[in-house]
């Protein structure tokens, strides 16, 4: 990526930084009561403007170091997506200083693994072999969950209505080891499958990833894998520096859409959109640093909370904290890696949970993957902000990814 466009990154990054905070200031604290600032005095909300707005101008600036175009974007997402929001509610709010300096660390380590590569040999497995695997394991989970749950399907979920009634009806239905398959299938094989239809224009692979993907979304209504799948199709085209610049357009666009509606028509779906992916992570975050302070679970949330019996919670962190700490009935609050490690060993697991994201980059930025993938990448990315390793690993498939990934062609291979 040339200098003139990373130059022109950090403009667009400066922009939506000021963009977001005027959303957030005139419609998200009044729309939806995030209104904490209004007990604070002008001077104290000046100066915490002031000092995040030096904290992003730096880490905004040190995207001109880096090298890598895929670090690059790697970088980019991670401020848009955590760092700005973080600092413009912590400017409206008193959160924990955790949910800043985790996202802070990661940005540099992410800088510092700018020219870390992996050397290793590469798998190979023809493409037409490919299709053919992906296409026989999508299908056979596609129908066993056509069969299973055709009957609870609700066609209101494809224009996102109805969606927590459908979550709550699948919670009471869900199997564990079809749960697996769910994630592998839907976050994996079937968007990659969906890739290398476009890529040898396979029309009827394509038709077959697509049905795949709705039939998956249809059984539980979860929006990750309705997005995912248009993410998949949004990020195919272009290198990375031609992706950065869709990424600086969105972020932009959106904030300007949101002003928009507000304005003229008095609307805020936009709005919510932003309070929901950029605001809502950091104000459960903040939560979750100041409970588990000094009150780690040493793992016991986890995976392997099987092998700890002094703590239970069940039936998920995310639902314990949601109904019991925050005393909202079925309300699912889903942390993401960085926070894991925190709860789980304090400063020493925050350290080692980011070092593992940034280890995981490493890994798939030094095996060079066809530009066409990174909407799979994009998706882990927002998955890593949203749950916890174990379920990353296992239940999300990033571990079936890592493997896939080592035999998709490189960019030299194109």
């Amino acid at each position: 990526m040339k200098r003139k466009e990373k130059f022109k990154t950090y403009i667009h990054i400066n922009i939506v930084y000021f963009l977001m905070m005027l959303v957030y200031y005139k419609y998200i604290g009044e729309n939806f009561n995030y209104i904490a600032y209004l007990k604070f005095s002008n001077n104290y909300i000046v100066n915490k403007f002031l000092l995040g707005a030096v904290l992003v101008e730096i880490l905004a600036g040190l995207i001109l170091f880096l090298k890598d175009d895929f670090t690059t974007i790697i970088y980019l997402i991670y401020l848009y997506l955590n760092l700005i929001p973080s600092v413009v509610f912590n400017t409206f709010n008193e959160i924990s200083y955790y949910s800043i300096l985790a996202n802070v660390l990661l940005l540099l380590l992410l800088l510092l693994s700018d020219r870390v590569y992996i050397k290793m040999r590469r798998g190979y497995l023809e493409d037409n072999k490919k299709i053919k695997i992906l296409a026989s394991i999508s299908s056979i989970v596609g129908i066993i969950y056509f069969f299973l749950y055709y009957k609870y399907f609700n066609f209101k979920n494809l224009f996102l209505q109805d969606i927590y009634i459908t979550r709550a009806l699948f919670r009471k239905l869900g199997n564990a080891i079809l749960g697996y398959l769910f994630g592998m299938t839907s976050r994996v094989f079937a968007p990659i499958l969906l890739v290398l239809a476009i890529r040898y224009k396979k029309i009827k692979y394509f038709i077959l990833g697509m049905v795949v993907i709705l039939i998956l979304y249809l059984s539980g209504a979860l929006k990750s894998v309705f997005f995912g799948m248009i993410l998949v199709l949004i990020f195919y085209k272009g290198n990375y520096a031609e992706k950065i610049k869709k990424i600086n357009r969105g972020m932009f666009a959106l904030t300007i859409f949101s002003i928009i509606e507000n304005e003229l028509f008095n609307k805020s779906l936009i709005t919510n959109l932003i309070r929901r992916v950029f605001y809502v992570p950091t104000y459960l975050e903040s939560k979750y640093y100041i409970y588990f302070k000094d009150n780690f679970t040493y793992g016991a949330h986890s995976f392997f909370k099987r092998f700890f019996h002094e703590v239970s919670y069940e039936p998920s962190i995310s639902r314990y904290f949601g109904e019991k700490v925050m005393g909202l009935s079925g309300f699912n609050a889903n942390i993401g890696v960085m926070v894991d490690g925190y709860i789980s060993f304090g400063n020493t697991g925050l350290l080692i949970y980011i070092t593992i994201i940034t280890l995981i980059f490493v890994y798939l930025k030094s095996l060079k993957i066809d530009f066409r993938y990174f909407g799979v990448i994009v998706l882990y990315v927002y998955y890593i902000n949203t749950s916890i390793l174990s379920t990353l690993l296992l239940t999300h498939a990033l571990a079936i990814f890592l493997i896939v990934a080592y035999f998709l062609k490189n960019n030299k291979e194109i």
